[in-house]
C-alpha cells in the first residue's frame, strides 16, 4: 500500500524531518511516492543539469525504512511543471524527441542504482478528460514533438532499455 508525501515542503510535512509523517509512513505503508521532486521541473531544470539531492535523499530515507518507491513521473504537462527550456524548445522535432529521450534515459539510470525504485509514472495525464478524450494538443510536448503523441512512446521504449526490470505505467 502506497502514500504520497514530501521532502521539500514545510517542517510539519517533511517526511525526512517530521516524525508524526515518519510514524504513519513507516507504520502503515509499504511503498512512497514523492508529491514533487520527482518531476522533470526539479530533476531537470536546464538544458544539461540534472537536479537529484532532494530525490536521493527522499529514496535513500525509504530505502532505509525498507519502503520502495513509486517514481512520479517523467513527463507531466502542467505548466509549473515542464521545465521553460522545453517549453521554449526551439530545435527541430528530432532535437526535441532526443533530448526527451535523454531526460528518461538519464532518470532512470540514476535511480536505477538506489535498487529501491518499483515502478515510474512514465507520462502522467496526456490525454484530456472530454468525451471523446483525446490528447493534450496544448501540451508542449505534443506540440514540440510534431503535434504528434509520438513523446509517449518513445518514453516508454527509453525507460524501458533503461531499466529492463522497473513496472511501466501511463497514469
Amino acid at each position: 500500500i502506497g502514500i504520497a508525501v514530501s521532502n521539500t515542503d514545510s517542517p510539519g510535512t517533511n517526511i525526512l524531518t517530521s516524525v508524526p509523517e515518519q510514524t504513519v509512513a513507516e507504520k502503515h505503508f509499504s511503498q512512497m511516492t514523492a508529491g514533487n521532486i520527482m518531476k522533470m521541473s526539479y530533476m531537470h531544470p536546464e538544458l544539461n543539469t540534472f537536479t537529484f539531492t532532494d530525490a536521493d535523499a527522499f529514496v535513500a530515507y525509504a530505502k532505509s525504512k525498507n519502503i520502495s518507491v513509486h517514481a512520479h513521473t517523467l513527463f507531466w504537462h502542467a505548466d509549473y511543471q515542464v521545465p521553460n527550456f522545453m517549453k521554449n524548445w526551439a530545435g527541430t522535432t528530432e532535437e526535441f524527441l532526443t533530448m526527451l529521450d535523454t531526460h528518461v534515459t538519464t532518470l532512470v539510470d540514476h535511480f536505477e542504482a538506489s535498487h529501491n525504485i518499483a515502478s515510474w509514472d512514465v507520462v502522467n495525464e496526456a490525454l484530456t478528460d472530454a468525451n471523446p478524450s483525446d490528447f493534450r494538443k496544448n501540451s508542449p510536448f505534443y506540440i514540440k514533438s510534431g503535434n504528434s503523441p509520438v513523446f509517449i512512446e518513445r518514453a516508454f521504449l527509453a525507460a524501458r532499455a533503461a531499466d529492463a526490470n522497473v513496472d511501466l505505467y501511463y497514469n
